[in-house]
């Protein structure tokens, strides 16, 4: 869940931890999905310093931010920068002043999570009071919670810091942008052998919100139903009478302006699981090999633990007679409020197939 800010004004951008930037707009009354926090604020540029000490590597805090950073992955008091998932290129270069007394030099050097990355050897001033100077730039990958920072290392007492400089470029965007292709993914496909008892998706990844399924399925018993059943956010199984549809049929005998035939939970008898198919003997699904029933389901919102799950559906099969090819919509729902974490797709005995599972944040 996203905690958006209180009675925000219109244009307001605000940095979602989903990684998603938004805008408000007082057309709508809500909040806008306008981005990627990844590629759009990631980046940063700011400037500070540190007190050299000898032999003692010190990390440089860059306590000045010039661009960017309005997401706060560059801590300016720390100087950690911890961006969102992703790959990005950090630089930073400065200057420190050997002592009056002669030669010194500094060693500049990369830390993730506060082990040394890599570093840039110690540069002499060639004399008294000369400016040294040091500049270092890598690619690094994080994971959303890994943190970077640069150190640095004096190599004689009384050498004073002249001031540094830090960058840090987004190259992997971790979302994307709308308009400029799908932010869907696959989050998992199984292959179903013939006997299979269910198919089942648990353990949805935490960023998806919405899900589609796409699916295949041929069951083991002739004029069979093909169900789903949800598991709750905590990965319960639901296998409770809670589960209420509907479905509307027609086939390829139907006669042009034909009213369609309907049916649901009710008349089926059979609320424990959401039935894709019109569950009327001899129009059930088929067990011929080369056809079962094949469709798509949808499923929004699933980590609302405020409201029930509602679903949609459609689907073509033959039917158990194996005289009509006969194709469904329907719409149902867990008639109970939980979030959702894993499906499970089964049959009144046994089934094969194949069955894809997609998200979106």
């Amino acid at each position: 869940m996203i905690d958006f800010p209180a009675a925000p004004v219109a244009g307001q951008i605000f940095f979602g931890s989903n990684g998603v930037i938004y805008q408000y707009s007082t057309t709508y009354t809500s909040w806008i999905m306008i981005g990627s926090t990844v590629q759009q604020d990631a980046s940063v540029s700011a400037s500070g310093g540190f007190t050299p000490s000898n032999g003692v590597a010190v990390v440089i805090v860059f306590g000045v931010v010039v661009t960017g950073n309005a997401g706060g992955w560059l801590n300016t008091t720390n100087g950690r920068y911890t961006p969102p998932a992703g790959r990005y290129l950090l630089m930073c270069n400065g200057s420190i002043q050997a002592p009056g007394g002669g030669n010194g030099g500094w060693l500049l050097a990369l830390r993730k999570n506060g082990v040394a990355v890599t570093g840039v050897g110690n540069n002499s001033s060639g004399g008294t009071l000369f400016s040294v100077t040091n500049s270092m730039a890598a690619i690094v990958d994080a994971n959303g919670t890994d943190f970077f920072e640069f150190t640095g290392t004096a190599n004689v007492v009384g050498m004073a810091n002249q001031g540094c400089v830090f960058s840090a470029i987004a190259i992997q965007q971790a979302a994307q942008i709308p308009g400029t292709g799908s932010a869907w993914r696959q989050i998992a496909r199984v292959v179903a052998p013939a006997l299979t008892a269910t198919i089942d998706f648990q353990n949805i990844p935490a960023d998806i919100n919405d899900l589609m399924l796409s699916f295949d399925i041929v069951p083991t018993t002739n004029d069979d139903n093909l169900a789903v059943r949800i598991y709750d956010g905590g990965g319960v199984l639901l296998t409770g009478a809670n589960y209420l549809y509907g479905v509307t049929a027609n086939n390829n005998a139907s006669a042009f302006g034909a009213a369609a035939v309907t049916g649901g939970s009710t008349a089926a008898a059979f609320t424990t699981g959401i039935v894709f198919n019109y569950a009327q003997t001899t129009n059930k699904v088929s067990n011929v090999a080369n056809q079962g029933i094949a469709g798509t389901l949808r499923i929004p919102n699933i980590r609302d633990v405020s409201k029930t799950k509602r679903m949609t559906w459609d689907c073509a099969y033959l039917n158990g007679a194996a005289t009509l090819l006969i194709s469904a919509t329907g719409g149902g729902t867990y008639n109970a409020a939980t979030a959702l974490s894993g499906l499970r797709l089964f049959t009144g005995s046994t089934l094969s197939g194949i069955a894809t599972l997609w998200g979106s944040p």
